[in-house]
Parts: C-alpha cells; sequence; structure tokens
C-alpha cells in the first residue's frame, strides 16, 4: 500500500513539470529525472510489504537511476574541457597561420 499523501504529491510534480516542458534533451538529468529518483525514493519509503523486497528493489533503483545520472554528467563536463581545450588550441593555430 501506498502512501496517497506523497503519491499524490509526486503526481501533481510529475503533471506540473510535464505541462511546463521543463526539461530538454540537452540536460542527461532533467529537472523530471530528479523527480523521478525522488519519487522513486518516495516509492521505497511508502510501499507496505511484508518482506521488505519491493522496498529494497525500488530504492535500489532509485541509487543506480541517480549514480548512472551523476555518472552522464561527469563525462558531459569532461568531454565540454576537452572540446573547449580543443577550440582554444585550433584558435590559437589558425592565429599562427594567418601570421605567417
Amino acid at each position: 500500500m501506498v502512501s496517497h499523501e506523497s503519491t499524490n504529491d509526486l503526481i501533481e510534480e510529475i503533471m506540473s513539470e510535464l505541462q511546463g516542458g521543463q526539461g530538454s534533451a540537452s540536460s542527461h538529468c532533467s529537472s523530471s529525472g530528479r523527480t523521478l529518483i525522488l519519487g522513486l525514493r518516495a516509492l521505497a519509503r511508502d510501499v507496505q510489504c511484508g518482506d521488505g523486497v519491493a522496498n529494497a528493489a525500488i530504492l535500489e533503483a532509485s541509487q543506480r537511476l541517480e549514480a548512472l545520472s551523476n555518472a552522464i554528467e561527469d563525462i558531459r563536463d569532461s568531454a565540454l574541457v576537452v572540446a573547449r581545450r580543443s577550440a582554444d588550441y585550433l584558435s590559437t593555430m589558425l592565429d599562427e597561420l594567418r601570421r605567417r
């Protein structure tokens, strides 16, 4: 059984994001991605099952999703650094060629 109050709040937040068009494809973990992680955590906390297996599985899913999201963010940040350095290098090389 799931707590109606927290589930309703989560549904309202997700619907608000969908209607407002928040988040974008260029952002690896948009606010709706964060909402999904938080929603899974809320479900893990609120779902009532006898042995706790469902709670553990849902919590682990939220943790894995967050870890993947963080890894994607790190990779994106590293790629941006490389791209900026490459652009700076190419700009310097072009300036040197123009001076010749």
